[in-house]
């Protein structure tokens, strides 16, 4: 049974510049340094987006002008402006290095008569080693069903960068349970054997290919980026997957603001649980 997708909220500009105050000055001690959000478009003066006729717009955070400003990303979106995050005192020295580093964007589209329809808003969280690339780890993310946001996804959400390696020569193929019996005779000739063709154009692959390689030794990769993990419960009325769907009210910049800055104060304190190895 199809359900009723849900109308986006609309509200007027004012309301977004009070979310963006009210935002940023309770950012303060979880971010480092100053911050500001500005819409995407860089416009001069900065609100001209008030004005801005009907079309998509996106705000982020970043370092004021005078400033020096971080970017991750790779490729062709290696402009994401990025904020390092605060260190908790709970961080164990092992991962004392690592530095940690967030963006936010939200996706509004103005309408007629000042109005502006919300359609996304979301954290994204970065991690380095000293001055080494920022690797995105995790998304946290609050969004209106569109052509690029499923239906049936919870809302908000978490999503989790990550790629599985998957073994096997076939996909009826599995390690078996059972520990390897192991030949130490046969294991002591063949270290005199000559390596194979197939095994030397193996050892020669530079460690990047090997890591991302589909066929080298019978090795796939699921890839669990595209998976929505609900984060604000299961009982929001009805079946699957509307259970899982928190509204987000007429107003949005009210359930927001409470939702944004929570996510934010709890990536920060699941930090010392990371460990290295």
């Amino acid at each position: 049974m199809s359900r009723q997708t849900p109308e986006n909220p609309v509200i007027l500009a004012t309301g977004i510049n009070k979310f963006h105050s009210m935002l940023l000055l309770e950012m303060k001690g979880i971010l480092v340094g100053e911050t500001l959000i500005i819409d995407e478009r860089n416009s001069n003066p900065i609100e001209s987006w008030k004005t801005m006729r009907p079309g998509p717009i996106e705000f982020y955070l970043r370092r004021p002008r005078t400033e020096y400003q971080d970017f991750a990303g790779h490729g062709s979106d290696s402009n994401t402006p990025v904020v390092r995050l605060n260190k908790s005192s709970k961080i164990k020295r092992k991962v004392a290095l690592l530095n940690w580093w967030v963006s936010w964007r939200e996706r509004w589209r103005s309408e007629k008569n000042g109005k502006f329809k919300f359609e996304a808003a979301g954290w994204s969280l970065y991690c380095s080693n000293g001055g080494g690339d920022k690797v995105l780890l995790m998304r946290a993310e609050w969004a209106m069903p569109s052509e690029k946001e499923p239906e049936n996804a919870g809302q908000p959400h978490w999503h989790v960068h990550q790629r599985l390696p998957l073994y096997g020569g076939s996909e009826d193929e599995s390690f078996p349970n059972e520990p390897l019996a192991i030949d130490a005779d046969a294991e002591a000739n063949e270290l005199d054997e000559e390596p194979s063709a197939e095994l030397i154009e193996i050892i020669d692959q530079p460690l990047e290919e090997l890591a991302t390689s589909r066929s080298s030794f019978g090795m796939t990769a699921a890839d669990t980026t595209s998976v929505h993990l609900g984060m604000a419960g299961w009982h929001h009325g009805g079946g699957l997957p509307r259970c899982w769907q928190l509204p987000i009210g007429s107003d949005p910049t009210k359930s927001l603001r409470t939702w944004s800055i929570a996510v934010l104060a709890y990536m920060q304190c699941q930090l010392p649980y990371i460990h290295t190895s």
